[in-house]
């Protein structure tokens, strides 16, 4: 409780283990992550069962996924110099007097093709928690709506990835969970 002074009604909120065990019913978890002296992050991860999203569908390294488009700023066709590489050998983007950190996807997923240079791909310019990312990617293929599922069993493992989508001609899309994907390039 937060409470300076105890009182018989405080104290009486919902405990944490109860958040827990309901999520748990729903295959979903919980996650807590604390940093000494900076606070405590609370990851709730509920599966998707069938829910509609309208996001941007994109190939790269002949994998296709998806990003909401609620978490896209812009796409952006980068020229060499506005790239530079930084003394911790991470890569950035001066975009408009912003510098943007960059990832190439296909390095993210250890996809084995895929746009090697950035200014041969498209840059997804992507936010969530305040932070901004740019994306490689090979190529945007539309707007689209999904029809999400949550992921089975056997792909729970696979980063920074909310859920997948068949699409109609049978492939699959992967949906990429912007927030998570840009905590991890990130940290």
């Amino acid at each position: 409780s937060t409470n300076e002074v105890v009182s018989e009604i405080s104290g009486r909120g919902v405990g944490m283990d109860v958040v827990k065990k309901n999520i748990e019913k729903l295959r979903g978890k919980v996650e807590i992550r604390s940093i000494t002296q900076k606070g405590t992050t609370f990851i709730l991860q509920i599966p998707l069962t069938l829910a509609i999203l309208d996001g941007i569908l994109f190939r790269s390294g002949g994998m296709l996924c998806s990003i909401p488009t609620t978490d896209i700023i812009e796409f952006h066709k980068p020229e060499e110099h506005q790239i530079t590489t930084t003394s911790a050998n991470q890569q950035v983007l001066k975009l408009r007097e912003e510098i943007i950190p960059l990832v190439k996807l296909s390095d993210f997923f250890d996809l084995t093709t895929g746009t090697s240079e950035y200014t041969e791909g498209i840059l997804i310019i992507a936010t969530a928690y305040e932070k901004t990312i740019a994306i490689l990617v090979d190529e945007i293929i539309g707007n689209r709506q999904f029809v999400i599922k949550a992921l089975p069993e056997y792909l729970k493992g696979v980063k920074a990835v909310s859920g997948c989508s068949i699409l109609g001609g049978g492939d699959v899309c992967l949906v990429v969970d912007t927030g998570a994907f840009i905590t991890q390039v990130l940290e």
